[in-house]
């Protein structure tokens, strides 16, 4: 399953109360709440899809705090696009679940995909770089991750190989988290 995280804050309380009135009979009101459910692995996309073009350098800012329902141990995220293509995104997770970045580096053109004639090939793009700031409440928290460069691409008989470009940084910094 894909789910798409939309730009939105956090909801406060864990939960959603939905209120439901009849537009017969305004005295007939129902009211339920939907407690929100952060079992799931998540996984972002920020790899680039241009030709030599670089993944995008992310800042990612977590901490964790308790279910307001369920006391279970959650880690509220921010990532934020360095980039500024795109607004920041924020999501809870379970602190035993697994936040995925991919920020991948795109292949260069081959010299017959960008020119349909002779030459070198383009440079592959760089990995972007992910900076990850933990609050001390931070005490599990799962992120795979994947930086690469993008692999240059191939020039025609004669001519050179695109530069391969460079794998991306990742680092963890511990310090205070406000959001």
């Amino acid at each position: 399953k894909s789910k798409k995280i939309e730009d939105t804050k956090f909801i406060s309380g864990d939960k959603i109360v939905v209120t439901v009135t009849s537009k017969f009979d305004s005295k007939i009101v129902a009211t339920g709440d939907i407690v929100m459910d952060y079992s799931e692995t998540l996984t972002m996309n920020f790899n680039s899809n241009n030709w030599g073009v670089s993944g995008s350098s992310l800042k990612i800012e977590m901490k964790q705090r308790k279910h307001a329902v369920t006391g279970k141990a959650v880690v509220m995220i921010k990532v934020t696009d360095l980039t500024g293509y795109a607004k920041p995104k924020y999501m809870i997770i379970d602190a035993n679940q697994s936040l995925n970045v991919w920020t991948k580096g795109h292949k260069g053109c081959t010299t017959v995909e960008c020119t349909h004639g002779t030459g070198n090939g383009q440079n592959g793009g760089n990995g972007g770089n992910i900076a990850v700031y933990k609050d001390a409440s931070v005490k599990s928290f799962n992120i795979d991750y994947t930086t690469d460069g993008g692999i240059g691409g191939a020039g025609t008989y004669g001519y050179n190989r695109g530069r391969d470009g460079r794998d991306g940084k990742y680092k963890e910094i511990v310090r205070p988290v406000n959001f």
